[in-house]
C-alpha cells in the first residue's frame, strides 16, 4: 500500500476513572475496547473484589445462620487442634552471645526516630493536560480525542448500550 493511502484515524475515547479506592486512576478507553470496564487493570479488578467478597463474609457471619456455622467451623478446626501431637515450641529460646558481634550491632547507639509525614493536602481537581502524543486508548493503544458526554449518557459505563 502507498504511504499516501495510509492515514490514522483518530478514534472517540471517553474518560474514565478506576472504580478501586486506592488507585482512582484516569484512563481512556475506545469503543471497540469499552466492555464497561471499571477498572484500569487486573490487578485493581481483583483487589477490589477481594474487598468486596471480605465485606459480604463479615455481613453473612453477622447473621444467626453465618454466626451457627462459623461457631461449628470453629469447634471442628480446635477438635483437630486437640488431636495433633502437642510438641509445638512458639517460643525458642537462643543462648545469650557472650562476646561482641563483629557487626557491631551490639553497640548502645541512639536510633533516630522517624516522625510520620501526614499526607498532601489534596489539590482541588483541575482539567489533565493532555500529552504531546495525544490520547491513546489504555487497552488496546490507539489513538483518539476526547469524546464529551451527552448530558442524557448515564453515569455508569456498565450501562451503556
Amino acid at each position: 500500500m502507498p504511504p499516501e493511502t495510509l492515514s490514522v484515524d483518530l478514534v472517540p475515547l471517553r474518560e474514565r476513572t478506576c472504580r478501586f479506592a486506592d488507585c482512582r486512576k484516569v484512563f481512556y478507553i475506545c469503543q471497540r475496547c469499552d466492555r464497561g470496564q471499571r477498572y484500569c487493570s487486573p490487578r485493581c479488578r481483583d483487589a477490589a473484589r477481594k474487598l468486596r467478597h471480605r465485606a459480604a463474609v463479615a455481613k453473612y457471619q453477622r447473621t444467626p445462620q453465618g454466626r451457627r456455622r462459623h461457631a461449628g467451623h470453629q469447634r471442628a478446626f480446635r477438635q483437630r487442634q486437640r488431636a495433633r501431637p502437642q510438641n509445638k515450641v512458639t517460643d525458642p529460646s537462643f543462648p545469650a552471645a557472650h562476646t561482641a558481634s563483629s557487626c557491631g550491632c551490639d553497640d548502645a547507639r541512639s536510633v533516630p526516630q522517624t516522625r510520620l509525614q501526614p499526607p498532601p493536602p489534596s489539590v482541588p481537581a483541575s482539567p489533565r493536560p493532555i500529552p504531546p502524543s495525544g490520547l491513546r486508548c489504555h487497552f488496546c493503544g490507539c489513538r483518539g480525542y476526547l469524546r464529551k458526554r451527552d448530558a442524557d449518557e448515564p453515569d455508569d459505563p456498565a450501562r451503556y448500550p
